[in-house]
């Protein structure tokens, strides 16, 4: 299914997009399943792709919004709630809790830091180690696990 090219077919995407941009941690949005859910998340990525289109239009090269969304920062995840049954559309603001920042090549925790070569774990050095693909499997409990395609779903 193709999606619409005018901004006008997203004016409740773009609704969604600016109080979740004015509030400090975000928004989310409930919705009825989780086909309307993904469709919604889709919509929301395609009205943050036209205004990019619209800002390369509208800006110069030399400007900072050239080719970008003021929407950009938000992340938009699906989430299913199985205790209420509930479809969620997450729009988030992508940052860290900068409660402690260390360098990693800083002398702040360089004595966690291995140095020289690791001995091997007691389980490689005893022959006990993960089966090889050559090696014959002994149990039901040593194959690996099959999944269905249809039974995972992704978000």
């Amino acid at each position: 299914m193709s999606l619409s090219l005018s901004r006008l077919a997203y004016r409740d995407c773009f609704d969604v997009l600016e109080r979740a941009q004015e509030d400090p941690k975000g928004a989310r949005v409930r919705m009825a399943d989780g086909d309307s859910a993904h469709y919604f998340r889709m919509r929301l990525y395609q009205a943050r792709k036209l205004e990019r289109i619209d800002n390369q239009r509208i800006y110069t090269k030399d400007n900072v919004m050239w080719g970008k969304s003021a929407y950009d920062g938000l992340m938009i995840r699906v989430r299913y709630e199985e205790e209420t049954d509930l479809w969620w559309v997450y729009l988030e603001h992508m940052s860290i809790d900068p409660l402690r920042i260390e360098t990693l090549s800083g002398d702040d925790h360089a004595d966690r830091l291995p140095s020289g070569d690791l001995e091997p774990s007691p389980q490689l050095r005893s022959g006990n180690g993960p089966l090889r693909p050559s090696e014959e499997r002994q149990s039901e409990l040593d194959e690996p696990p099959v999944h269905s395609p249809k039974a995972i779903r992704r978000f």
